[in-house]
């Protein structure tokens, strides 16, 4: 009986909380219908780097300095919606986990050069503690034109995690799957390339 009703309350935790979820998402998209992207939490961080800060190509994010953790660079091409052709001027906000699994504050911003290139230093993140999530780097977008919005992930081919996980049928931005490169002076190197638009919601081509 107490196993029953354990059982029962977990069930209605549950539903409870999606059906808050639900709720928030609803609200969300009838106060602000046809947002590109729909509801972003926290992705107006996109637009607080810090004072003084010049957006580039490429950041050092401050973990990568510190000592802790493995080393690990990500570059890759930013395309246009449906397009062979490179967009410039696309700001790409990451942030992570440290090597423990915990959020401290580790982020950085880039802005695609001419040739929509990118690249940023780092460590790489772990999973969160007794959680079966794969580790990830969190990535939001802000093209000229548009609000920003969220794209899938950054995961490691290689994190055991991430095949009981799975991935989205249909990622955001295109896979956020790296596969290692070469490592060349202790840096682990990938890759990644994004294509703008591609399954994001209500999106609007401004290119």
């Amino acid at each position: 009986m107490i196993t029953f009703a354990a059982f029962l309350f977990a069930g209605c935790f549950v539903f409870i909380g999606e059906f808050r979820v639900w709720v928030q998402h609803f609200v969300y998209e009838t106060i602000h219908p046809g947002v590109v992207g729909g509801r972003c939490d926290g992705c107006d961080a996109v637009n607080r780097y810090p004072e003084g800060k010049v957006l580039d190509d490429t950041d050092t994010l401050a973990a990568f300095a510190s000592g802790a953790g493995k080393k690990i660079n990500v570059s890759g091409t930013v395309y246009k919606p449906n397009s062979a052709s490179p967009a410039p001027g696309v700001i790409l906000y990451i942030y992570h986990t440290n090597n423990k699994g915990y959020y401290t504050d580790i982020k950085g911003w880039v802005k695609t050069d001419s040739l929509g290139r990118f690249s940023f230093y780092t460590i790489r993140p772990a999973p969160y503690p007794g959680q079966s999530i794969p580790a990830h780097i969190h990535a939001v977008v802000k093209e000229p034109r548009i609000n920003e919005y969220y794209i899938s992930d950054f995961n490691f081919f290689d994190d055991p995690l991430l095949a009981d996980f799975g991935q989205p049928a249909n990622p955001r931005g295109g896979s956020g799957v790296l596969r290692a490169g070469p490592s060349l002076n202790g840096v682990q190197y990938y890759h990644r390339d994004i294509l703008l638009g591609l399954n994001i919601p209500n999106y609007n081509n401004r290119w």
